[in-house]
C-alpha cells in the first residue's frame, strides 16, 4: 500500500502538504520530547492546510496563543496513527 492509497473514512486522503505537515508536527514532539523542552512549537503558513488537518481530526490547537497570533498544534492519536501507518 503506497502513501497515496492509505485513506481514512470513506473516500479522503490527504494532500501532499498535509502529509509535510503532519511529518514536521511528529518530528517536532520527538525533539522536543528528546531535548526534554516543556513547549514544543510547530509553527506554519499554511493556515488552510492545518485547518484541514484539524477539521479531519489530526491535529489540536493547544492552549493559548503565544504573542497573541502563534498558535501551537499538536497530532491527536488519529493524527499519531496515520502519519506512522505512511511511513
Amino acid at each position: 500500500m503506497t502513501n497515496d492509497e492509505l485513506e481514512y473514512g470513506k473516500g479522503h486522503s490527504l494532500t501532499k502538504a498535509e502529509r509535510v505537515i503532519l511529518e514536521k508536527l511528529f518530528a517536532a514532539e520527538i525533539e522536543g520530547a528528546l531535548s526534554k523542552k516543556r513547549i514544543r512549537l510547530f509553527q506554519t503558513k499554511s493556515t488552510k492546510t492545518i485547518q484541514s488537518l484539524r477539521d479531519k481530526g489530526m491535529v489540536n490547537e493547544v492552549g493559548e496563543r503565544l504573542g497573541g497570533s502563534i498558535r501551537r498544534w499538536e497530532l491527536t492519536s488519529f493524527g499519531h496513527f496515520y502519519y506512522c501507518m505512511t511511513c
